[in-house]
């Protein structure tokens, strides 16, 4: 079984060799909320990649700033709760959470993750990246399903096989602010369960009318046009 940090380490190499390399130091504006909720205005350096899902890899577990005053540094996770700057016309959020997923995630001995919020509200959604081990074929551009399946994909150049590909996947945060891994096994029970307080969206995923690519859809709704009719669950 090949450790993480070693699939990290080919998967970067596998980066140079087909040519999607970041063009190190694209600096953004923005800022960050540490645990003790001081608020630091800063620029980040990102590494610029086509792929966004490769930049938010690297973002999962520290974040490089920079000043006019300051050398380069370092924020990670367990001391900073939000970060927040604008990518490409659009302004990201950034969480930090409990890494209770680290089977998954890698990195076991980590106990704090960041991840991105891509839908907001009573339910929170959050996209994760992780790598995935490919058998051969190209490195085009790849869209992936429920459980990690390539459901369509563009050409690009050969890459060899056992090589990483970055593959999102979803962590839902209940009404109670417990996190989620979703998958296929098991979905249709599981989001029935999390949208139990809309009629609307449960009888929707009875007929199977949504799925796992309309998750962001889902939580959307359940956060914004659903009359919530049932109490709030317990803890």
């Amino acid at each position: 079984m090949i450790s993480q940090k070693i699939r990290i380490s080919l998967f970067l190499s596998i980066l140079l060799i087909i040519g999607i390399e970041p063009l190190i130091g694209e600096t953004v504006n923005g800022y960050y909320v540490k645990n003790t909720n001081d608020t630091v205005f800063t620029n980040f350096v990102l590494p610029n990649y086509k792929d966004e899902s490769f930049l938010f890899f690297e973002l999962q577990w520290s974040i490089k700033c920079k000043n006019d005053t300051t050398a380069e540094y370092l924020i990670k996770p367990d001391s900073v709760k939000e970060v927040r700057f604008e990518y490409k016309n659009k302004f990201e959020k950034i969480l930090s959470r409990k890494n209770n997923f680290r089977t998954v995630l890698g990195e076991k001995k980590k106990p704090f993750v960041f991840l991105r919020i891509v839908k907001e509200g009573a339910i929170n959604l959050f996209k994760g990246v992780i790598l995935g081990q490919r058998t051969g074929g190209s490195a085009g551009s790849f869209q992936y399903g429920a459980n990690g399946q390539v459901v369509s994909h563009s050409s690009g150049s050969i890459v060899p096989t056992g090589s990483s590909y970055p593959l999102n996947i979803y962590f839902l945060e209940d009404e109670a602010k417990v996190m989620h891994r979703l998958s296929a096994v098991g979905l249709k029970r599981k989001l029935k369960t999390y949208f139990a307080r809309c009629p609307f969206l449960v009888e929707k995923i009875k007929k199977n009318e949504y799925w796992y690519d309309e998750i962001e859809l889902m939580v959307h709704i359940y956060n914004y046009n659903c009359e919530l009719s049932a109490p709030l669950p317990t803890k």
